[in-house]
């Protein structure tokens, strides 16, 4: 249902420029024709619930490590529906997060799917990544694969610092995503 209502899109967390609820075609073209790196890295997390924020400092540290050509990295506190535009612009795009369960430092990576029972109305930020999809494709009529690369917390807390357990692992967590990157 379009119901008229403007929302801020995004690129690189940025406020840059309005769309519809319900974009119209000329809306979809000019969102096709932008050049968009056909990676896209989201890293989200609450950097200040120590374990938490493994996400978006992930991302924030690998931003000036990769190639802005191929690839856009976006360091985030939570998912919000303004990033289905650069989910929607990209062919591939990996999630960062910290897991709540399982033993603490295990890095998983799994398929992300779109979540047709989404309700937009339902809450419009704190988004599951699989919410997000789901706005890229009925919004944007778009679909990229999508991955979740987790690495379970010990500590969720307030603070800064990672746990013990993740801080031994954080390494190969980056190395998992830099080796996504390359498609390995």
């Amino acid at each position: 249902m379009n119901d008229g209502r403007l929302f801020v899109t995004s690129e690189g967390c940025s406020p840059h420029r309005l769309f519809r609820s319900n974009p119209s075609n000329s809306d979809r073209e000019e969102l096709n024709h932008k050049p968009m790196p056909p990676t896209l890295i989201l890293g989200f997390g609450n950097p200040l619930r120590s374990d938490d924020g493994v996400g978006s400092k992930a991302a924030a540290m690998l931003e000036a490590e990769l190639s802005p050509r191929e690839l856009l990295v976006i360091a985030a506190h939570q998912l919000t529906p303004e990033m289905a535009e650069p989910v929607a612009r990209s062919s591939r795009v990996l999630f960062l997060d910290a897991a709540h369960t399982g033993v603490p430092g295990e890095i998983r990576c799994q398929r992300v799917l779109r979540d047709p029972e989404f309700q937009p109305g339902s809450g419009s930020h704190d988004l599951a990544p699989s919410a997000l999809l789901e706005l890229a494709a009925r919004y944007f009529h778009a679909q990229p694969e999508a991955w979740l690369l987790t690495i379970t917390g010990d500590n969720f807390d307030l603070g800064e610092s990672f746990s013990p357990a993740l801080q031994a692992d954080w390494e190969s967590y980056l190395d998992r995503i830099r080796a996504w990157v390359c498609g390995v």
